[in-house]
């Protein structure tokens, strides 16, 4: 029997919606079901991150090796800057076209918001691992679970209603709203604020086909 544990907990993934074959469905479908498939990237880039971390030994501790813990926290530093570059996009791209094409100014402060809870939390642990980068020996995963703890829920339950506010929006004009995902797909695939070589690899190798069934679509691996 395999022992294998996947990246799917210790934080739930996300059940796209579904999207019926052959139907014009709303804009705001398609886009609700790209954007759960971005989000269950870096879910599993954080559950893959709680799962192997514990395993890394630390200085003076049995097995400790400097290389494995340079490589974890390269990973680390790797998913932090995918996250932060989805949510830039967000907010530089997204939420202002979709707030100017509906006329509704405010009205995606609410995920705004919820970015600002748990943005220092993630610039925390991405400061500090940089940190331990360049002396491997101050390797602590004590230190960096409690980073991790005190801004993961927030940052989880962001994922989780980010994928019901998309849906809301079918109130509003389709291809309106289309026009504003493709303008957000656009940007978010000149990658200006990240390496290529960081964001593709991150989110290409967390997706899983078992999961995330529908067409392979490269913006949304991107977008993540």
């Amino acid at each position: 029997m395999s022992t294998t544990q996947w990246a799917n907990e210790p934080f739930e993934l996300l059940v796209a919606p579904d999207l019926p074959a052959g139907a014009n469905s709303h804009s705001a479908l398609h886009a609700a079901v790209e954007m759960s498939h971005a989000h269950n990237c870096l879910l599993r880039g954080l559950n893959a991150i709680m799962i192997q971390a514990p395993h890394i030994p630390s200085t003076g501790s049995p097995g400790y090796n400097e290389s494995d813990v340079c490589d974890l926290l390269i990973y680390i530093q790797a998913w932090v800057k995918t996250v932060n570059h989805h949510h830039d996009v967000e907010e530089r791209i997204m939420f202002p076209s979709i707030e100017k094409m509906t006329g509704i100014e405010g009205l995606l402060s609410g995920a705004l918001h919820q970015h600002h809870e748990f943005h220092d939390g993630l610039n925390d642990l991405l400061r500090v691992v940089e940190g331990m980068q360049t002396a491997p020996a101050k390797y602590s995963w004590v230190d960096v679970k409690a980073i991790i703890d005190g801004f993961a829920p927030a940052l989880v339950k962001h994922l989780r209603d980010e994928i019901g506010l998309i849906l809301s929006l079918e109130r509003f004009d389709s291809e309106g709203l289309s026009s504003c995902w493709k303008k957000t797909q656009d940007v978010a695939k000149a990658n200006g604020k990240i390496s290529f070589l960081v964001s593709l690899p991150m989110s290409f190798f967390r997706h899983y086909l078992s999961l995330d069934t529908h067409i392979f679509n490269a913006s949304t691996y991107i977008y993540s």
